[in-house]
């Protein structure tokens, strides 16, 4: 847990502490994640196929968004005291 939370914290950092660029940039790892999951796929099996850990990921990524957006509301909140 420690290592998502410091990896958080570096992107939010690299991204300027904006709410819109870090998710943004976790929209584009999952999308790339995505990429290489179907292509895994389809070397392994030889087609793509849906399966049931697809909504997780997509879960998982969508709280890693909305954890970021809120390290950037602290990080803000902390600079303007």
């Amino acid at each position: 847990m420690k290592f998502i939370n410091k990896y958080t914290l570096m992107l939010v950092i690299g991204c300027d502490k904006s709410p819109l660029r870090s998710t943004a940039m976790i929209f584009a790892f999952y999308i790339f994640f995505s990429i290489i999951q179907s292509s895994v796929e389809r070397l392994i099996f030889g087609e793509m196929f849906e399966n049931w850990l697809e909504p997780i990921f997509t879960l998982i990524f969508m709280v890693w968004a909305a954890c970021a957006a809120y390290v950037c509301g602290v990080i803000r909140v902390e600079e303007a005291k």
